[in-house]
């Protein structure tokens, strides 16, 4: 094989991997844009009920998350889909937004 076929096929494949890289990324990135609009409402949910922040909400997501190895957006839907028993969740870890100073 000479020299130039060689080169050839090696800019191919980084071709070919580069495509594989987009569609990967491209892919995870519909999910992220499919799994939002239920992670600002769970988090919207948990500010009102909790009284925290937008922040601290998503951190109960993130944790709640961790501790029972389960997506951020499969907890968020479960909160969507019963608001009712949010007030059960322990929020007590987490500070709440200072009062404002006058």
């Amino acid at each position: 094989m000479s020299g130039h076929e060689t080169e050839h096929r090696s800019s191919e494949c980084a071709r070919t991997l580069d495509r594989a890289d987009l569609v990967t990324e491209n892919e995870n990135l519909r999910r992220r844009l499919e799994s939002q609009p239920v992670i600002e409402q769970a988090k919207g949910i948990l500010m009102v009920c909790h009284g925290v922040s937008a922040d601290d909400a998503f951190e109960m997501l993130s944790r709640w998350s961790q501790d029972t190895n389960t997506k951020v957006h499969q907890i968020a839907r479960s909160i969507v889909s019963d608001p009712p028993r949010v007030h059960i969740l322990d929020a007590t870890t987490f500070p709440r937004d200072p009062a404002p100073t006058q």
